[in-house]
């Protein structure tokens, strides 16, 4: 194999996902109880909608596009991180990237299938759900890209580091989506493991007597101190 049309396969696998739809209730928990004891409305089942890598191109358009949507917003020199250009790349990301999870994964069809102004309107999803499904796909892409990578005891360390010192908030928005991901649920299985074996370990807790099954009662000096105010 020594052509780089040998390896081209025309298309990547596409990643089939939730859609994250927020609850869509006919009353609000401000208006009180409901006469019936539940909450009037109903809330949108799931929904699986497929996350399309995209190439290099795509991902220059992506900014390109966001820039212009925040002018046509009013912001005559919209900054490159600024939160109206941001949610533009969100929703450009998701009209290109998100795609119909049941078409041919060869040539998949657009999920938002009436533009920027459908997700615009899409209560259903809302801002944080746009905001969040662009993270989803940033992640997805990342992880097609060759991008994630195993943090390790070192790296971990290494990061927490970083996130404790003054540039914390600075290096943690520098990583890409998908390492933040990695990130994060490399430190939840870590603590995770650190508090079952913290748990099982006995340390700090009061074995029930076995022949009643109740914990023994603590010596009277605890129950003093525990009297105390």
């Amino acid at each position: 194999m020594s052509k780089a049309s040998q390896l081209v396969r025309g298309y990547l696998q596409t990643k089939i996902v939730p859609l994250p739809l927020a609850g869509v209730r006919g009353q609000s928990l401000l208006d009180g109880p409901h006469p019936d004891g539940e909450p009037g409305g109903t809330t949108p089942g799931p929904v699986a909608v497929g996350l399309k890598p995209l190439p290099p191109w795509d991902e220059a358009e992506i900014r390109a596009r966001a820039l212009e949507y925040a002018k046509s917003h009013g912001i005559e020199n919209p900054a490159e991180d600024g939160e109206v250009v941001e949610f533009g790349k969100a929703i450009y990301r998701c009209l290109i990237g998100v795609v119909d999870a049941e078409s041919d994964p060869h040539s998949p069809l657009p999920f938002f299938d009436g533009g920027i102004e459908q997700i615009e309107r899409m209560t259903e999803l809302g801002r944080d759900g746009v905001l969040t499904l662009s993270r989803m796909h940033e992640t997805y892409q990342d992880e097609v890209g060759g991008q994630i990578e195993d943090w390790g005891e070192d790296g971990l360390k290494a990061a927490a580091e970083e996130l404790a010192g003054p540039r914390g908030g600075f290096f943690w928005f520098a990583l890409r989506p998908g390492m933040q991901l990695s990130y994060a649920l490399f430190s939840a299985r870590l603590l995770l493991s650190l508090l079952e074996d913290k748990s099982t370990s006995g340390s700090g807790s009061v074995a029930a007597d076995p022949s009643t099954g109740s914990s023994p009662k603590r010596s009277e000096p605890a129950q003093r101190t525990r009297g105390r105010k």
